[in-house]
């Protein structure tokens, strides 16, 4: 055949798929946040419309018509909702697929062809097994059937005196995304199945002489029989009781209760043994009076407290629609359907048992094209030392182990492919130098109810590898691994939603090294990762023992990690955005972190031996900080810091940030707080302290912390003020009392205005530790559920410095509290302390409120307040502010109504007021704060 003048048409990532649930079988997964929907933009504001369409015909900025919504986050979708059912790729062509190739053509047709004839496109053969003798040489092409479906595998080596340089692809009618498949089941016949004797339950049988390894109805993965039962993301485990062993752990009482009588020798067990690991074993022994199960090997890891565990490989344990077992000694495949109907009753069941799809070893410059392969136990597509390969416009659907695996095998390029349901990997190029790993999508990597371990969508491992321009969805763990050597790099990725099963993960990741390797002594460039956006990420720690908070990382950099540049990436909707773990001579420039819930950066030194986190800059990056309020014991208090840096050192963090060579500088951090205020942590394994702005400002004085907008954390509803006279009138005398003792002097209090404090003050010095200034008398209500109450009042230092401090009691001998007793804390000259405290009031006698001073010094008080509140509400951050992001390559505009705040009267990141339609460039986000006054601080 002539070549054929055609071009391949590479779709930018706006058209790849970018779903809630993936084609052939779903999504199967919930999202770290359940109401994570994709709506459709209608805006009735006709100034919106006119401008958005001025900008659509006028400019290159396009007005969106779809959105996808997290908490705190607004995106477009990389895939709109018609292109949902589609099984394309992003390079996927519906007017069809040509072929391109220069020698002979060997053509397979499973429906029509015979592997008698010559393989010839007018006289196919007919089978994989046939099609893996054809005698391809260079400018050859083996081309199968779009539309025929191959239940066999295919090996293509060297073998028949082959070299390479030869074409692996499609032929026909290929348009609309039509493809030739190979499957790796086996049709099972809707005949024969009978519901097993002696059970009340619908489960049926049937006889099959072939172990089964999966079972697919109506393409969709059913569940292996387990114990215990799969109910979802976050619901399926059992949780061990640690006995400080690698080989055996304990059963709780009621799991305990549950399996004494069941036979456990010789099950598998998946255990969850450390935050981000899965290991796999047998039963070894099980003794039923103490519940202590022993393994058939030592795993790497003690089993820890409450580690997961799952069970399977047991005829009892199918107890539940959807799952299924196959007897290896019966030789029966059992199945509960998941509408409880006889497997009869459906027309496509499904047994998988083939381990590999296409196999290609010991080839060069092989390209494969427009295949499509499903159901495969191992790996879908496999490529062993195969150097200069292309693989193209390829999908691998629920491949028990990887998607597309290329081991050994230099330059290889996988682009515009797509793999969903791989159980282990999507797409892993191990030990391949200058591999590329181009716009991909992958999704649902590890998902399905899989009990086994899983590791990352994407997995590059050579130097000089380049991942780009992939979109990764709802990863079970990592979201992109690369190893850390020269040339590598992670660029323009898009990754929404990872460590759906575990956590200590994160969007993009690399490990260099484990002891007894020493760090690095001087920076060397090895890995750039640069302008990707990471969205969505909160651990899952069932199973998982303990220390498995907060690992939720947007951009990860493990052990021993050094010369990784991190360059314009941004992460949202994160627990840590930027995380470094004994980690030295990494540069973390220009990136923007938003809605985090634990810190913006993290970094982490926990060997002593020696200095581990040395020589590290972290310049120039948009980060946030805030804090987390709500109700505790009644009372609205703070409940946690969001850090714009957390420092954590085995012994002395602020070494850190001292002597350890580490650069900080230019860094703004957005807040909330008034005034610009957020939260530096240094901690160690026992302490930790918070820095506040003023005090961070001694080690790194060039950052800034500012507020575009600062919010109240809560709104609250009071009754009138108790007090009389708080605020200071002084044309009367009511409301306050003094007591001096005589044993001080210099005991004074008045009303007016004074220096520093203004007008309807009152200044109040103490001559004496006892001497004290109350109020009116007055009757709190002590009823539970109504006894809430709040003061609030401004307290500044004066001359020789003042107190806050503030009591309320009984006026009388004995003097208790009745609820709200704020310890003296001094005051500096000029300092304002402004007051806002919660307490339930215990008792309704007759109270006071008393407030001291600083003895020789002076205190101004004003607008003193004491009131029952009769409401409260808690801050909603999702409807104040948005992180609006662009992940397409194209400039976007909004409505005001894709964004659902409270407001349209809004601020960005740079304090400037946006204007709607608002415009994002491509691949970029914006900040924003809305001015609704109701949660506007004064």
């Amino acid at each position: 055949m002539k070549p054929i003048n055609r071009s391949l048409l590479l779709m930018s990532l706006v058209s790849s798929l970018f779903a809630l649930s993936a084609c052939g079988g779903g999504g199967g997964e919930s999202t770290p946040d359940d109401k994570a929907t994709t709506q459709k933009v209608v805006t009735t504001d006709a100034s919106e419309t006119a401008t958005a369409s001025a900008l659509a015909g006028g400019s290159t900025a396009t007005p969106v018509s779809w959105v996808i919504r997290g908490t705190g986050w607004v995106s477009a979708p990389l895939l709109l909702p018609d292109q949902r059912s589609r099984a394309t790729t992003p390079t996927a062509d519906s007017s069809g697929y040509m072929p391109v190739f220069t020698g002979t053509g060997y053509y397979v047709d499973r429906d029509n062809g015979n592997d008698s004839n010559p393989g010839t496109l007018a006289a196919p053969w007919r089978t994989l097994a046939k099609a893996s003798s054809a005698p391809l040489k260079a400018g050859d092409a083996l081309l199968l059937k779009c539309g025929s479906v191959w239940r066999e595998s295919l090996e293509i080596t060297s073998a028949f005196s082959r070299t390479g340089d030869f074409l692996i692809g499609a032929y026909g009618d290929c348009s609309n995304n039509i493809r030739p498949v190979i499957r790796a089941s086996d049709w099972v016949p809707t005949t024969g199945w009978s519901r097993v004797a002696d059970d009340d339950r619908p489960i049926y049988s049937r006889a099959a002489s072939t172990a089964v390894t999966r079972l697919f109805i109506d393409g969709a993965p059913q569940i292996p029989a387990r114990y215990p039962n799969f109910k979802g993301v976050g619901a399926e485990y059992a949780l061990a009781v640690n006995l400080a062993s690698r080989q055996s752990f304990k059963l709780k009482p009621a799991d305990l209760a549950a399996l004494a009588s069941r036979d456990l020798i010789g099950a598998t067990v998946h255990v969850k043994t450390t935050q981000w690991m899965v290991e796999t074993a047998k039963i070894q022994a099980f003794d039923t009076s103490t519940g202590v199960i022993t393994l058939d090997r030592q795993l790497p890891f003690t089993v820890r407290e409450g580690a997961g565990f799952i069970l399977e490989g047991k005829r009892w344990m199918l107890d539940t629609p959807g799952e299924w077992f196959y007897d290896a000694d019966t030789k029966e495949l059992l199945a509960w359907t998941t509408d409880s109907a006889s497997p009869a009753a459906h027309s496509g069941i499904e047994a998988a048992w083939r381990e590999s799809g296409l196999t290609v070893k010991w080839l060069k410059n092989v390209r494969i094209e427009r295949l499509r392969f499903e159901q495969q136990s191992g790996n879908g597509l496999s490529l062993i030392e195969t150097p200069d390969a292309s693989v193209r416009d390829v999908i691998s659907m629920h491949s028990r182990d990887i998607g597309i695996s290329v081991l050994s095998s230099p330059r290889v390029s996988i682009i515009g492919s797509k793999v969903v349901g791989a159980g282990e990997n999507g797409i892993v190029t191990r030990e391949s130098i200058d591999a590329k790993v181009q716009s991909n999508h992958v999704s649902d990597t590890g998902g399905f109810a899989r009990a086994d371990t899983t590791d990352a969508a994407i997995t590059v491992l050579g130097s000089g590898s380049v991942v780009t321009s992939n979109l990764v969805e709802r990863s079970a763990n990592i979201g992109i691994r690369f190893g850390n050597r020269e040339g590598t790099v992670v660029e323009g990725n898009s990754v929404f939603y990872y460590c759906l099963r575990f956590t200590d993960c994160s969007g993009v990741y690399t490990f260099t090294a484990s002891a007894p390797k020493t760090p690095e002594t001087t920076y060397v460039a090895r890995g750039m990762v640069r302008n990707n956006i990471i969205v969505g990420a909160k651990s899952n720690m069932e199973g998982c023992g303990f220390s498995c908070a907060n690992l939720a990382v947007g951009i990860y950099l493990d052990e021993l990690t050094s010369g990784v540049t991190l360059q314009g990436n941004t992460i949202s909707d994160t627990e840590v955005g930027l995380g470094m773990h004994n980690a030295s001579f990494n540069i973390l420039n220009g990136n923007k972190v938003r809605n985090v819930s634990f810190s913006s950066v993290r970094v982490v030194q926990t060997r002593s031996d020696q200095n581990y986190v040395v020589g590290n800059k972290f310049t120039n990056n948009s980060l946030v900080a805030g804090k987390t309020t709500a109700m505790v014991n009644g009372v609205p208090a703070e409940t946690g810091s969001i850090h714009a840096f957390y420092w954590f050192h085995s012994a002395s963090p602020v070494s850190l940030v001292t002597t350890q060579n580490n650069t900080v500088s230019n860094n703004t951090i957005l807040s909330t707080q008034k005034g610009g205020e957020a939260t530096w942590s240094l901690a160690t394994w026992s302490s930790s302290k918070t820095l506040k702005k003023s005090e961070w400002a001694g080690y790194a004085p060039t950052d800034a912390a500012v507020s575009r907008v600062a919010f109240k954390d809560y709104s609250v509803t009071t009754e009138a003020n108790v007090l009389k006279n708080g605020n200071f009138n002084p044309a009367t005398t009511d409301g306050w009392t003094t007591y001096f003792n005589s044993a001080g002097t210099g005991g004074a209090f008045s009303m007016g205005t004074f220096t520093g404090c203004g007008s309807n003050c009152a200044r109040y010095a103490a001559g004496h530790s006892s001497d004290y200034l109350t109020s009116n008398t007055f009757q709190l209500n002590s009823t539970a559920g109504q006894n809430l109450y709040v003061l609030r009042m401004t307290a500044i230092g004066g001359a020789n410095g003042g107190m806050k401090r503030a009591v309320v009691r009984r006026p009388v001998s004995p003097w208790e509290s009745y609820g709200l007793s704020i310890p003296a804390t001094p005051l500096a000259n000029g300092e304002v302390a402004n007051v806002e405290q919660f307490f339930l009031a215990n008792s309704s006698d007759a109270g006071v409120l008393d407030l001291r001073s600083a003895v020789g010094g002076e205190t101004f008080f004003r607008n003193v307040s004491l009131q029952r509140v009769s409401s409260i509400a808690f801050q909603q951050p999702k409807q104040l502010v948005s992180h609006v992001i662009n992940p397409t390559p194209e400039d976007l505009t909004y409505p005001c109504v894709a964004l659902q705040l409270n407001s349209c009267d809004l601020v960005d990141e740079n304090g400037a007021k946006v204007v709607f339609p608002m415009r994002v460039p491509a691949r970029s986000s914006a900040l924003v704060f809305a001015k609704d006054p109701v949660w506007v601080a004064n």
